[in-house]
């Protein structure tokens, strides 16, 4: 199914859906080598959960603070890997970030968490080494 179709695809965690929702943004692609022409199969994952009870900072709610302190998961996530091929194992690497890092264009598919973008044109994936939740107390 590759037909585009904006209002599905959109950002609609709105109501009382952003205090139980989740949504998720899954692609992948092929890509080949340009020396050997190896082909492999990698994807760029978004989600986001509860975005209503988000704060500065991630909110993972395995987390044993979270859980002592009731606080329910609210986070965006980024997510990219490659798929196993012929033994050679595969890779994945996902980054956490909060809620306020997030900006929705209302009118089109378009997300934007810090230098990552997600929209029916590009994605892109950050160059940096994956995000760690800072001033969480144990």
């Amino acid at each position: 199914m590759n037909l585009s179709d904006l209002k599905r695809n959109a950002y609609m965690l709105r109501g009382s859906d952003a205090k139980r929702g989740y949504m998720r943004w899954w692609h992948s692609f092929q890509g080949v080598c340009p020396t050997t022409q190896e082909t492999r199969t990698f994807f760029v994952e978004y989600s986001i959960l509860n975005p209503a009870l988000g704060t500065t900072q991630p909110i993972l709610g395995q987390h044993p603070y979270y859980k002592r302190h009731g606080m329910k998961p609210s986070y965006v996530c980024i997510k990219a890997g490659v798929f196993p091929k012929n033994g050679d194992g595969g890779l994945q690497l996902q980054s956490y970030y909060p809620m306020t890092s997030l900006q929705v264009a209302q009118d089109a598919f378009y997300m934007q968490i810090e230098e990552c973008v997600l929209s029916e044109i590009a994605s892109v994936v950050p160059s940096r080494s994956p995000r760690i939740p800072h001033g969480i107390a144990l």
